[in-house]
């Protein structure tokens, strides 16, 4: 059921904060009765501003605004080069930590998916690049598996952007 005004004005507050989403947009009702209005965008909670301040219109169209930036590119990370960002600290951090084969995974990546998708902007890699990063991978005779497990790679590295 789609939010109006009057859901949130009839959010009540419970013994622990909860949350709702609907379409990446939270709201977070405290235990005191505040009502605070979050995006969900890159797997993290962006604030929004708190009700009544901010209507559940405006929070939608915030909301929708910081959507259409990350799909523009315009931030920071989206920026970046595939190859770029896997050498950026924040990716390396993560890969290190997550990662028993973090070394083997980097070196493979070196090998074989950098001197490909290297030079594509994260925020333009689209499907016909993965695809031509296949074909390519098949014609040098690289059997289905091994990229298969370079395509987690790649899925790793995009997910973490």
């Amino acid at each position: 059921m789609a939010w109006t005004q009057a859901t949130i004005d009839n959010l009540k507050p419970k013994d622990k904060p909860y949350k709702k989403q609907e379409d990446n947009l939270v709201v977070k009702v405290q235990a005191t009765g505040l009502i605070v209005y979050y995006a969900y965008i890159r797997r993290q909670y962006q604030y929004l501003g708190e009700h009544p301040t901010l209507t559940l219109r405006q929070a939608k169209m915030k909301k929708n605004e910081l959507f259409h930036d990350k799909y523009m590119g315009k931030f920071e990370e989206s920026k970046l080069t595939f190859e770029e960002f896997v050498y950026f600290k924040d990716f390396q951090e993560w890969s290190e930590g997550n990662r028993v084969t973090h070394q083997a995974r980097m070196a493979s990546m070196k090998a074989t998916i950098l001197p490909i998708l290297g030079k594509v902007k994260l925020s333009k890699i689209t499907k016909v690049d993965i695809n031509r990063y296949k074909n390519t991978r098949l014609k040098a005779g690289v059997k289905k598996t091994t990229i298969n497990r370079e395509l987690t790679d790649i899925s790793g590295v995009i997910t973490q952007a």
